[in-house]
């Protein structure tokens, strides 16, 4: 949804004049007039195709906490494999050798970029229903990102980039937004 170009003009005359109350006026017109405040922070391309209605609920709950805001973050759904890049391949060590056991796409990404623009750190965050918690090869690939995959990215960058943060439908709603701010608040440390 674009802003109506009638709106879109008194938007331009009240910037233009030197009265900050009009520049004030402009800017709350402009807010209530864009079709989702988080517009800059998430969708990298629409319409997102989630494939839960948990996924949808941790979307709509974690676009309205504060730490976005205040911390810079964005958030992005990633769970779309025909349209994400982030995939991350897993391996598991059977007989004391690495088996390569899948390409994992997790759901969503929760990132704090740099001032040049690169991404500094990020959160993966994997939402997962309970009737697919227990198989066997999701059961490896989240063994293998909470483990391996944490420790060599930290070890090849020389700081901790990357965190895991698994919440299954089991959790009651409050508890699972509980556990994601807490995440976010130590992850990107104590910058909240």
């Amino acid at each position: 949804m674009k802003i109506k170009p009638d709106i879109a003009a008194a938007i331009a005359a009240l910037e233009s004049d030197d009265n900050p109350a009009n520049r004030a006026i402009a800017e709350t017109l402009r807010k209530k007039n864009m079709p989702d405040p988080q517009k800059d922070r998430t969708y990298h391309y629409l319409p997102y195709h989630t494939d839960s209605r948990l996924e949808q609920d941790f979307l709509k709950d974690i676009l309205t906490l504060p730490e976005l805001e205040q911390l810079g973050l964005e958030v992005y759904y990633n769970g779309d494999r025909a349209m994400t890049e982030f995939k991350v391949k897993c391996y598991k060590t059977t007989g004391g050798k690495w088996q390569y056991i899948g390409m994992y796409t997790p759901d969503f990404l929760i990132l704090l970029q740099r001032k040049d623009g690169k991404i500094h750190k990020a959160i993966i965050v994997e939402t997962k229903g309970r009737i697919y918690a227990n198989d066997p090869t999701f059961i490896d690939k989240r063994g293998f990102m909470e483990t391996e995959f944490l420790r060599q990215n930290d070890s090849a960058f020389g700081y901790v980039r990357f965190e895991y943060l698994y919440l299954e439908d089991t959790m009651a709603e409050d508890d699972r937004i509980k556990l994601t701010r807490q995440t976010i608040k130590t992850f990107f440390g104590g910058l909240v």
